[in-house]
């Protein structure tokens, strides 16, 4: 019988409960060793902190990337230049 992506995860939990190994789990729910990692990480609130350390992650952007998010978001260049100090350039 095959199982909902939602009925893995509870079996995942549950043998996880139980003391078993994440391969051993891996071989009795058939999923991925990435996937019983995050549905253990669901049940015990840390991709909560996971996710907060990705949008973290994304805050931190190179000076392009920012510009170019700025631009995006319909800054002008003068804001752009004050935002990111940017000084005049000559080409």
């Amino acid at each position: 019988m095959l199982l909902s992506r939602k009925e893995k995860e509870r079996q995942v939990i549950k043998l996880a409960e139980e003391g078993k190994s994440t391969s051993d789990i891996a071989k009795e729910v058939h999923i991925s060793l990435k996937d019983i990692g995050k549905a253990i990480r669901i049940a015990t609130g840390d991709a909560q902190e996971e996710g907060e350390k990705k949008e973290k992650e994304k805050r931190i952007l190179s000076p392009y990337a920012r510009a170019f998010q700025m631009f995006k978001d319909k800054n002008s260049l003068a804001d752009v230049a004050i935002e990111l100090d940017i000084k005049q350039m000559w080409f």
